[in-house]
């Protein structure tokens, strides 16, 4: 692989995990606005369905992110004489994973509290 090759596969690969986790990033915003202003209003089914829901649309760009990040991370190691940066040996991969799977959880746990305060207002 030349130097064009690998640098315009690293963009291609970095920009492509921005753009996952920037989707990922939105999916998760919009599960938490709703949770928030409607959470309690929401019926059991309801949850049900948007749960998984959020689950599966989340999962589905944050592995897209995940993906991209470990072939960014592939190459930059492969061709170090191409990259020459410090921040490269970093656990990118790593990093990534914990924050789309904390922030997932958290959405999820968020809900959970979002109704039963309001559940427990009722009482």
């Amino acid at each position: 692989m030349t130097e064009a090759e690998a640098i315009e596969m690293v963009n291609f690969y970095a920009s492509n995990a921005l753009n996952s986790f920037s989707i990922w990033v939105s999916i998760t915003f919009a599960f938490l606005t709703v949770a928030y202003l409607a959470g309690g209003k929401l019926s059991q089914i309801q949850i049900w369905i948007i749960s998984p829901l959020y689950c599966i649309t989340s999962g589905t760009f944050g592995l897209a992110s995940v993906v991209h990040v470990q072939s960014f991370t592939a190459l930059t190691t492969t061709h170090p004489e191409y990259f020459p940066a410090y921040l490269w040996p970093l656990p990118w991969s790593l990093m990534t994973q914990l924050v789309l799977i904390g922030g997932t959880l958290s959405s999820l746990y968020f809900m959970w509290d979002v109704r039963k305060s309001k559940a427990e207002r009722r009482l």
